[in-house]
């Protein structure tokens, strides 16, 4: 499948498409895709949502050794599947690197209660940077567009809603 990936990740880049795969929060995985050429990765979330209210620090440990090693071997890193209101505040206070969320889903699912206005809002306060350490870890990470040179994912994330409405 290496081969299959490098081949369609070459197609994509060679006409100025950006790529990006989906990977479990497993190093190794990590690694391989970074040797296919992809510009990021995007961690797949579910595990991480599944045990969050039983033992968060378990939960975020292999994320967090995953984000680590994308910024070793220079990719990108995005996250999502199950990231809400509960759970992603902290995911994104103890992910350094974090480029970019997916949260669609909940967010429209909040927002038939909430008002999508106050919906964004929340999730706004919830991807604000929280410490120094990390704002100076994501200082180098990789542009997220060229209106957002910082890489700011609260920047980003409301460049995204404006787009979408």
């Amino acid at each position: 499948n290496k081969e299959y990936l490098k081949e369609t990740v070459k197609v994509f880049k060679d006409v100025g498409i950006s790529v990006s795969i989906f990977v479990d929060p497993i190093e190794e995985m990590v690694e391989a895709a970074a040797e296919t050429g992809t510009d990021r990765i995007e961690l797949y979330t579910e595990a991480y949502a599944s045990e969050f209210g039983f033992d968060k620090e378990k939960a975020i440990e292999p994320y967090f050794k995953a984000a680590v090693k994308a910024r070793e071997v220079g990719l990108g890193l995005n996250a999502g599947h199950d990231l809400d209101l509960n759970n992603l505040a902290y995911f994104n206070q103890h992910i350094p690197g974090l480029l970019e969320v997916s949260i669609g889903h909940a967010l429209i699912s909040d927002a038939l209660y909430l008002g999508l206005e106050e919906t964004i809002k929340r999730y706004l306060a919830a991807l604000k940077e929280n410490t120094a350490a990390l704002k100076a870890f994501r200082k180098g990470a990789p542009a997220v567009t060229p209106q957002n040179p910082t890489g700011d994912i609260a920047a980003f994330f409301l460049d995204y809603v404006r787009i979408l409405f």
